[in-house]
């Protein structure tokens, strides 16, 4: 066999064991959104095929686990919003180059402008939704903290502040502006490099990105990009209640009762400002905390259903596979397997 059809074979070979790791994840192949696959060819005696496959998701409440960094760029020329299940076990920056957005974190919604950067902790539920039509860019990072150790302990005032700040979103001044985009160009060119030392080279300019944007957390003079008018007031304060009572019953008719505002405004107010319906949302923050429970506990799944605030057990199957893309069974053995390993 030739050199090339050899390397055709085992590209081939490659591609199978792919499909199969899809299916054993539980995965859908089309969800697949990053399959990296370094391949070296030495021409010593016999040609040599060396490949390393890391396996991610576009939709992050995914039941592997994540690459410990990702950075992504992407321009939008319309109207655009994220799927609704949405939080991941890993921290993301988000940097906007263009264009304008709303975006919900937590439990409030924040107007993002061209030179915000935004901070989102593990397991906090966010979404993007437009706020006018017209096209928008902007970076991404995703990072487990073992990227970044044994600093992110050691230098945790520095690195954690800026998710650990309520206001989640830093207006950055022009010439703050300047710093932050290149440091965030430096980290697009090294991945895109891929030369000898990149993580290393990546790592070093995430730090200094971090501990440039804690000083900032830290300084006076931050603008609040918070949307705060009545209404916006309303659904916070509704989305707290959410949050602080997802394990008892919930229901459409319950919120407007005790929040005096009709079924109807409500259910419009609410997918507006957040970006969620309201099933979505309870839906979401409720996954959430099975998904805690089974990586934490030991309790039986039926109790993690029950103490996540679903009606049954096989509502909390559906709901819990249709969101994070496996079944809690499954979840809690990967999140095992990934502790052990």
């Amino acid at each position: 066999m030739s050199g090339t059809s050899a390397l055709l074979f085992e590209l081939l070979i490659l591609n199978k064991t792919i499909f199969r790791l899809a299916q054993y994840k539980q995965l859908n192949y089309a969800d697949i959104a990053v399959i990296r696959i370094k391949a070296c060819i030495s021409c010593c005696q016999n040609s040599c095929l060396f490949a390393t496959i890391t396996v991610t998701r576009s939709t992050k409440g995914d039941c592997t686990m994540a690459a410990d960094f990702e950075f992504h760029r992407n321009k939008v020329a319309g109207a655009m919003s994220m799927p609704a299940n949405h939080f991941h076990d890993t921290y993301e920056i988000y940097y906007l180059c263009s264009g304008e957005r709303y975006y919900f974190i937590k439990n409030k919604t924040y107007h993002v402008k061209a030179g915000d950067i935004v901070f989102i902790g593990k397991n906090e539920l966010h979404k993007t939704t437009e706020a006018n039509r017209i096209a928008h860019e902007r970076l991404l990072i995703n990072f487990h903290e073992r990227f970044l150790a044994p600093a992110w302990e050691q230098e945790s005032v520095s690195l954690q502040l800026p998710f650990q700040s309520a206001g989640h979103v830093i207006r950055l001044a022009e010439d703050d502006r300047r710093t932050a985009e290149a440091l965030l160009l430096g980290i697009e060119q090294e991945m895109n490099a891929r030369k000898q030392g990149a993580a290393l080279y990546i790592k070093a300019l995430l730090t200094q990105l971090l501990v440039f944007c804690s000083r900032l957390t830290t300084a006076s003079g931050i603008d609040s990009v918070e949307r705060t008018g009545p209404q916006e007031r309303k659904i916070n304060e509704i989305v707290a209640y959410i949050n602080s009572r997802f394990d008892d019953p919930l229901s459409l008719q319950h919120i407007s009762e005790r929040f005096f505002i009709s079924p109807y405004h409500f259910s419009r107010l609410f997918r507006d400002i957040t970006g969620f319906t309201f099933i979505e949302y309870v839906n979401n923050v409720r996954v959430m905390e099975a998904r805690r429970l089974l990586r934490e506990t030991a309790i039986p799944v039926t109790r993690v259903a029950e103490q996540a605030g679903f009606d049954s057990i096989a509502h909390f199957g559906r709901v819990f596979k249709q969101i994070a893309r496996c079944s809690p069974t499954a979840y809690r053995k990967n999140e095992r397997v990934q502790a052990d390993g």
